[in-house]
C-alpha cells in the first residue's frame, strides 16, 4: 500500500508530521512525499520516505505556473500510483485534487489555515473559496485544524458539511515537549518570548511595540525574539530591523534554533500576537505542552489553544496596547497563579491536542476510505 503526502514545503512535512509518517510506516504503508525540494528533503529520505520534488509557487498568482503545478502533480500521481493521497495547504489541496480526480485516486484534504486573504476578505479569498467549492466536493474528507475555519467554510457552503471534519491540529508529541519548572519567581528576571518565523503578520512588530509600553512601567522585564528573519515570505522582517531592535535594548534577539525547548523552558510566558488566520500555531502547542502560560490574540487557531484567564490570556488582534495590558496583568500575578496557568495548559494539550489522537483519526479515516485493504 502506498500513501502520498503533498505539501508546499518539505520543511512542514518533516517538522509537523514526522510521527504521523512513522505511524503509517509502522502499519505497512510505503510513504511518498511530494513537495518543492528544500534543506529538509534529505531528512525525509533518511526517515524512509520516497521523496519527489515538485513545483509549487505557494505565494504566486501566475495562472501558467499554477497549470504547470497541476500537470506535474498529475504526472507524479500516474508514476507513483498511490492508493490514497493527503494534500496539505491551500494550493496542493486545490490543484492536487484537480490532478487526482481523473485518475480516481481517493484524496484527503487538510486545510492547515486560511491565511492572510481570509483575514481581510479580499478578492483572493473569494477566488480561493470558488476553487475550494469546485474541487473539494470530490475529496473523501476535508480536515480543518480549527473550529472557526470549519464553521465558516461549511456555513458558507464552500465545503460540504458531510465531508468536513475537525482534526485537532497536527498534534503535539507530549513526551518530547514535557513540562519544566517556572523560569523565575517573579522578581527582576521575568521574561516574555516570541518564537517562530519573524513575520510582520505574526505580530512581531506588535510584540516589540508592546514591549516598549511595558518597559516604561517595568524596565526589569525581558523580551526575547527567537527565530529566522529574512525568510522567503513577503511578510518577513529583515535582519537589519531585528538587529536595530536588539541594539535599542527593547528586545534580546536569540537567533535561530533547531530545538526550541530550552528557550521555552527558560522563559515565563510565550507570546504570539498573530493577526492572520492561523491553522493552530505550533509554538503555542509546544509552550502549553511544556506547561508555560500563553498570551495570544483572539484569532482563529490561536484561541483554540488557550482558555482565557485559565491557561493564558487573550488580547485583541492588531492592538499592541491591549497586548501590553495583558503582559502587565500577567507580570502582576503571583508565581503560583502563573504556574497553575501552565499546568492547565498542559492538561488541555493532553485532553485535546495529543499527537496520538491525531494519528488515531488519520488511521480511522484511511481505514474507512480504503476498507479492509487499508486497515491501519
Amino acid at each position: 500500500m502506498k500513501i502520498l503526502l503533498v505539501s508546499n514545503t518539505a520543511w512542514s512535512i518533516f517538522n509537523f508530521r514526522l510521527n504521523i509518517i512513522r505511524a503509517f510506516q509502522a502499519n505497512g504503508f510505503e510513504v511518498h512525499v511530494a513537495a518543492p525540494a528544500d534543506s529538509f528533503s534529505q531528512n525525509l529520505l533518511q526517515a524512509g520516505c520516497r521523496f519527489h520534488p515538485i513545483y509549487i509557487d505557494s505565494k504566486g498568482k501566475n495562472l501558467f505556473r499554477d497549470l504547470r503545478s497541476i500537470r506535474s502533480l498529475r504526472s507524479l500521481y500516474q508514476s507513483v500510483a498511490p492508493d490514497i493521497i493527503i494534500n496539505y495547504t491551500i494550493k496542493p489541496v486545490i490543484y492536487g485534487l484537480m490532478a487526482a480526480r481523473p485518475l480516481k485516486i481517493p484524496v484527503i484534504s487538510v486545510i492547515t489555515g486560511l491565511g492572510s486573504p481570509f483575514t481581510s476578505r479580499n478578492i483572493s479569498a473569494r477566488m480561493i473559496e470558488g476553487l475550494l467549492k469546485i474541487t473539494q466536493r470530490h475529496a473523501e474528507i476535508v480536515f480543518f485544524l480549527n473550529r472557526d475555519d470549519l464553521g465558516e467554510m461549511t456555513s458558507r457552503r464552500v465545503i460540504d458539511g458531510t465531508k468536513a471534519r475537525l482534526l485537532p491540529s497536527e498534534g503535539i508529541d507530549l513526551s518530547h515537549f514535557a513540562p519544566s519548572e517556572p523560569a523565575s519567581s517573579g522578581g527582576n528576571d521575568l521574561s516574555f518570548l516570541f518564537a517562530g518565523r519573524l513575520l510582520w503578520e505574526k505580530g512581531v512588530g506588535h510584540f516589540v511595540e508592546a514591549a516598549r509600553i511595558v518597559r516604561r512601567e517595568r524596565p526589569d522585564i525581558v523580551f526575547k525574539l527567537l527565530g529566522p528573519c529574512g525568510v522567503n515570505n513577503a511578510s518577513a522582517l529583515t535582519e537589519a530591523q531585528v538587529r536595530a531592535w536588539h541594539e535599542e535594548g527593547v528586545i534580546q534577539y536569540l537567533g535561530n534554533t533547531s530545538d526550541v525547548r530550552p528557550f521555552i523552558a527558560s522563559t515565563d510566558c510565550v507570546v504570539l500576537p498573530s493577526f492572520y488566520r492561523e491553522g493552530v500555531p505550533r509554538i503555542l502547542m509546544e509552550a502549553a505542552a511544556m506547561a508555560k502560560p500563553i498570551i495570544t490574540t483572539d484569532m482563529p487557531g490561536c484561541r483554540d489553544v488557550v482558555e482565557d484567564n485559565v491557561s493564558g490570556l487573550l488580547c485583541r488582534a492588531n492592538d499592541p496596547q491591549d497586548l501590553a495590558r495583558k503582559m502587565l496583568k500577567f507580570s502582576a500575578m503571583e508565581p503560583a497563579e502563573r504556574k497553575l496557568m501552565g499546568i492547565r495548559g498542559r492538561l488541555k494539550m493532553e485532553q485535546e491536542f495529543d499527537e496520538k489522537l491525531v494519528i488515531a483519526q488519520y488511521k480511522h479515516s484511511i481505514s474507512h476510505i480504503l476498507g479492509n485493504q487499508g486497515a491501519v
